[in-house]
């Protein structure tokens, strides 16, 4: 399994970002509303306003089951690239959580992030045309202590040289 980081940015600023972890023996990764996705192990999303506010996480996906009614994606696992319809976030209309968001469009395409209070929507709070969703590599835990434990030796190594 792969996990990896993405980032959707409207023209407003608005982001929609998160982590998502795949099965890479696949060369599609797909998951269409409830229940079991094709490869999709793990999907997390959270939305920010222009000045970097959480405004809502949403855990889309676990243990490879949906839990989201519109969960649209594609991903394409050799090009590291999403395709086709996108929707990722929460809209239930039921006060599960209140505000709810999603971004709903496609990829290459227009997309818009749409906000629901009290089960009214509003479309187009932020857009993005000719839509491209980032994705980047998540440094590994493991990667990261070992970084953090050679710049300790490094300190360290130093220090009594000049003592």
């Amino acid at each position: 399994l792969i996990t990896k980081g993405f980032q959707w940015t409207g023209v407003s600023g608005y982001v929609a970002s998160g982590t998502f972890t795949y099965d890479d023996t696949l060369a599609t990764v797909t998951a269409n509303g409830f229940g079991a996705t094709n490869g999709l192990e793990e999907l997390e999303v959270s939305f920010f306003d222009p000045a970097s506010t959480l405004l809502a996480s949403f855990d889309n996906v676990t243990a490879g089951v949906s839990s989201y009614e519109f969960l649209t994606i594609s991903f394409d696992t050799a090009s590291m690239e999403f395709f086709g319809a996108f929707d990722v976030g929460e809209d239930t209309l039921n006060a599960v959580a209140d505000p709810e968001f999603y971004v709903l469009g496609d990829i290459g395409g227009n997309t818009q992030l749409v906000r629901v209070t009290g089960g009214a929507r509003t479309f187009g709070v932020d857009t993005q045309s000719d839509t491209v969703v980032d994705v980047f590599d998540i440094p590994e835990p493991a990667s990261i202590a070992l970084l953090c434990l050679g710049l300790a030796g490094t300190g360290f190594h130093r220090r009594r040289k000049v003592a």
